[in-house]
């Protein structure tokens, strides 16, 4: 990963994969299809992380007999759209 693609390191790469991989915690987050790519179908999730920023990830599931697998594509802050959404969800 270069520098205009984000961290060098590959350990700020891993924390930043765990912070985004948060939002599938969050009990209102909302899962919906994105686009089918290569003969898979990308998903995206809309959904808050331990330190309340909306994200909006977009991820492939690649589980297979008993094991969870989840390749996340990009992730990138709410925006008003997303925002929106959400609070909707929420209520």
């Amino acid at each position: 990963m270069g520098p205009e693609e984000g961290p060098a390191k590959p350990s700020q790469a891993r924390r930043l994969v765990r912070i985004r991989a948060r939002v599938f915690s969050d009990p209102n987050h909302i899962e919906t299809p994105n686009y089918f790519v290569d003969g898979g179908q990308r998903r995206q999730v809309i959904g808050m992380t331990g330190k309340l920023v909306l994200l909006l990830v977009v991820f492939v599931d690649r589980s297979n007999t008993g094991i969870e697998i989840t390749h996340i594509i990009s992730a990138r802050k709410g925006e008003a759209v997303e925002e929106a959404i959400y609070e909707e969800q929420v209520g």
